[in-house]
């Protein structure tokens, strides 16, 4: 049995012994990829736009929803009660009123969840529920981070997007926090007091890296990259949609729409002018040029995932056919039993692959 000891450096040890500068020393690397995150050089720069801010709340609205549950129902843990201060940080409230300010009051149902988001969320989930302690090391990284940098990005955000007042900005505000240097301070000698063995304070540094990691993943993300797959997929939607539908109702031998609704635009009188438009308003997006080479390398990424689909399609449909072509007239009718109508089912994978074949190629033209 690991011998129990206080995470605070004894005066014979070396001076990183402390669990908060073990935590400090061991994410120095993880630290630095942080700040060269894609939304972090905007803030930088002080070139924050309103989609990255909003995006940005909504994403943190999931990570401390999750971590303030998990730390109110962990609360009396013995590695969380020392650094259990709900009334000087809590950000679930700040986050719901910025939130609402630029949402409206129906700002629940308009909450955008990144799959980064969603990844951390889950994360902080499943260790409050198993290994309770390691939300430590998110709360240190989130919580210390917020109130060393709040004031600064707030300010940046205010100038930024241009706000007259400080509506929408409450997340970088801790009124319960008379000096943050204090505060931090008093968070990280409540940390060195928890008692930890030393295979749960390695656990606990390398989830500290963890959480950084996954803050990077938060701030690596894009919104506006989403403009050249907009591009991409409802441009060449429009542009063969027409064709692709009369050839796939004549393939099939559908006397009706039905099942085609997908290459109808109804809302769409004229899929030229349609396209001019979408183009004309790409062309006023403000972009710096980092930012534009950006978009041009995810409109190519984008033209490669579509045709890794259609590499994907066309090998599902091999396989189909080569499976019904090997199998003995006994499999066969076993296989009819799963696969009711094989050859529907196969030319259905084929009118996929010619949607993405044929889309495309009506999109280059």
């Amino acid at each position: 049995m690991e011998t129990m000891k206080s995470a605070r450096k004894n005066d014979t040890e070396d001076v990183g012994s402390d669990l908060s500068e073990q935590i400090k020393a061991a994410t120095k690397d993880s630290h630095v990829r942080a700040e060269n995150t894609t939304l972090m050089l905007d803030y930088q720069k002080g070139k924050i736009t309103l989609p990255q801010y909003k995006l940005l709340l909504c994403s943190l609205y999931e990570i401390y929803r999750a971590l303030e549950e998990e730390l109110d129902r962990n609360a009396s843990h013995p590695a969380v009660a020392p650094i259990y201060f709900p009334q000087e940080l809590a950000r679930l409230q700040t986050l719901e009123r910025d939130l609402e300010h630029f949402f409206g009051s129906e700002w629940r149902q308009r909450v955008i969840v990144p799959a980064a988001t969603v990844r951390y969320q889950e994360r902080i989930r499943r260790i409050g529920a198993e290994s309770p302690d390691l939300l430590v090391a998110h709360a240190y990284t989130r919580y210390l981070g917020d109130l060393s940098g709040g004031q600064v990005l707030g300010k940046i955000t205010q100038k930024s997007l241009g706000l007259s007042s400080k509506d929408g900005l409450s997340f970088f505000s801790f009124p319960g926090v008379s000096s943050p240097h204090r505060f931090k301070q008093l968070f990280r000698s409540r940390m060195n007091s928890i008692e930890l063995t030393e295979g749960k304070r390695e656990e606990m540094l390398r989830e500290a890296n963890t959480s950084f990691l996954l803050n990077i993943q938060i701030g690596a993300e894009s919104p506006d990259l989403l403009v050249a797959h907009a591009y991409t997929r409802y441009l060449g939607d429009l542009s063969g949609g027409q064709v692709l539908g009369k050839i796939t109702q004549k393939s099939l031998g559908l006397s009706s729409k039905d099942g085609l609704s997908f290459f109808s635009f109804p809302g769409v009188s004229s899929p030229h002018r349609f396209k001019q438009l979408f183009r004309s308003r790409m062309n006023s997006i403000e972009l710096t040029e980092g930012k534009r080479e950006e978009m041009l390398r995810e409109a190519n990424t984008s033209f490669l995932l579509n045709i890794q689909v259609f590499d994907d399609l066309q090998k599902m449909l091999s396989v189909t056919t080569t499976e019904a072509e090997d199998q003995s007239e006994g499999d066969a009718v076993k296989s009819k039993n799963i696969f009711p109508s094989l050859p529907s089912m196969q030319f259905t994978v084929g009118v996929c692959v010619a949607l993405t074949t044929v889309g495309l190629g009506f999109y280059a033209l």
